[in-house]
């Protein structure tokens, strides 16, 4: 009788648990269709925000920062003239995260 009880006990144990999993799993599933929505609203200018990012980490860590302000500002204009959606104020600091951080 004692097994049965134990089992029992285990049982409900794992029921618990499982309960706890699927309502945290639906909540994650929540986050994401939030940030999946994000990403859609935001798909046509990833291209040249990643660009910019990209090219300013790539090519102009060691240089001054008006240097980098300059060079910045030609990556932009160049994605102007042939086309590439970006953010309006795109800059390397803010794409990458925050810039107290940075």
């Amino acid at each position: 009788m004692t097994q049965l009880t134990n089992q029992k006990a285990e049982c409900e144990l794992k029921l618990d648990r499982a309960h706890k999993l699927t309502s945290l799993l639906s909540d994650e599933k929540d986050r994401w269709n939030m940030v999946i929505g994000q990403l859609e609203e935001k798909r046509t200018v990833i291209p040249g925000d990643t660009t910019i990012a990209a090219g300013m980490v790539a090519y102009a860590g060691p240089f001054t920062a008006a240097f980098r302000q300059a060079f910045e500002n030609e990556w932009i204009a160049f994605l102007k003239e042939i086309g590439v959606e970006f953010t309006e104020g795109i800059n390397m600091k803010n794409f990458l995260g925050d810039s107290v951080k940075i």
